[in-house]
């Protein structure tokens, strides 16, 4: 059993998953092979912008900047790059082209550890140079040509293979990019179930306030997994239904990100909602009619929670037209809900501005998308930070 690991010490997250993953992939008997590449080549190649984070709205760099630190935290590390982050890491990923496979780990976790847990220049050679000496490798190796065209062939094989970020994990032609992701390849070459790191710290009644938009499929998969979550937390779910599209405009992002992405994340991304999808065992499928104009379905689920299921089912797994008045009232009727009455007290003024309340809340919550879950007054984003949501739920108050 081997599991690939594409990465470049550049990326913190890459960081987060290099030092996790070498117990992790020895305590399952998986072989991890350290696959180095260069992040800015495989961007470049999927025509993503050099410094993603520079074109995201205040808001979401601030829910990334935080989850950044959680996500170390949670792994153990503290955090702490270069002021000038991010630095230009070529040599370094020369460095490490160049070592042989079994010293390769090693440097690499130094160099992780030098660029985003000390805060250096990896760029520096006074920084880099002793690190690989003390690892046996000579440093004028980065001016080898031989490696030079190594490390390019690399990365333009990661790229040809759909790859477009790290850390990214393979196994055979499948692939899965995201440190958070890597159960899913630890499961795959395995061929048994491998569940995420998770912590339980008890039942202690948190509160967890949930802003989630049906036309959202990360809030479908989300609101799946979250009463079974609260229900072994001990936690109480204040559902607030929100519009997105309205939060995306108040905050300054494009209407629908799913659609403006590059073609290679695009793809990606709905692969990885079907992944999560099989991951819990839970029927999607991706509408006709997307995107979904909401407004009255989340008026809908203000007047009528209960519908909440029925609602998020309707789209995302039955194909179903929520988005007009008859088909939103056709599926209540059939889910023995007054349907014509529900739509109907949608028009109401008072249930119109507790939309708009609800959305101006999200926003002023540091909401920068769907599913937004609030504990304490901290953020997750995500459907893929329900671990970490959970965590927060049991922790001590």
């Amino acid at each position: 059993m081997r599991v690939e690991m594409f990465y470049d010490v550049v990326c913190p997250y890459a960081c987060i998953g290099a030092f996790a993953s070498g117990a992790e992939a020895a305590a399952l008997g998986i072989e991890l092979v350290w696959r180095p590449v260069l992040l800015g080549g495989l961007m470049a190649a999927a025509g993503t912008p050099a410094v993603p984070a520079q074109t995201w709205s205040p808001a979401r760099q601030a829910v990334g900047r935080h989850d950044l630190l959680r996500e170390g935290r949670r792994a153990g590390l503290g955090i702490r790059q270069h002021p000038e982050h991010p630095r230009r890491t070529v040599e370094a990923m020369r460095l490490l082209t160049a070592a042989p496979e079994d010293v390769r780990p090693a440097l690499s976790l130094a160099l992780f550890r030098a660029g985003n847990l000390e805060g250096r220049d990896v760029s520096d050679r006074s920084v880099w140079g002793p690190l690989a000496q003390a690892h046996g490798v000579d440093p004028d190796v980065v001016n080898d040509p031989a490696v030079k065209d190594e490390l390019r062939a690399a990365t333009a094989a990661a790229s040809d293979a759909g790859m477009f970020g790290v850390p990214t994990y393979r196994v055979g032609d499948r692939w899965w990019w995201g440190q958070d992701r890597r159960h899913l390849a630890w499961s795959a070459a395995t061929g048994r179930r491998v569940e995420s790191r998770q912590v339980d710290g008890g039942r202690r009644g948190a509160v967890v306030t949930v802003y989630h938009d049906v036309a959202s499929p990360f809030s479908y998969l989300a609101q799946t997994q979250l009463p079974r979550l609260a229900a072994a937390a001990g936690a109480v779910l204040d559902w607030r239904p929100i519009l997105v599209g309205g939060l995306f405009r108040d905050i300054g992002t494009v209407d629908v990100p799913l659609v403006a992405m590059g073609e290679r994340k695009r793809a990606y991304q709905v692969r990885d909602l079907l992944d999560h999808a099989a991951w819990w065992d839970v029927p999607f499928t991706f509408p006709s009619r997307f995107p979904l104009r909401s407004v009255t379905v989340q008026r809908a689920l203000l007047v009528a929670p209960e519908a909440r299921k029925t609602l998020y089912r309707a789209v995302w797994a039955e194909d179903a037209d929520v988005g007009s008045d008859e088909g939103c009232t056709a599926i209540l009727d059939g889910a023995g809900l007054p349907g014509r009455d529900i739509l109907a007290r949608t028009q109401a003024p008072e249930v119109k501005a507790a939309l708009i309340a609800n959305t101006q809340a999200a926003r002023d919550a540091g909401a920068c998308g769907v599913p937004t879950l609030v504990i304490d007054g901290e953020v997750f984003w995500g459907q893929d930070r329900l671990a970490a949501a959970f965590e927060a739920m049991t922790a001590a108050s």
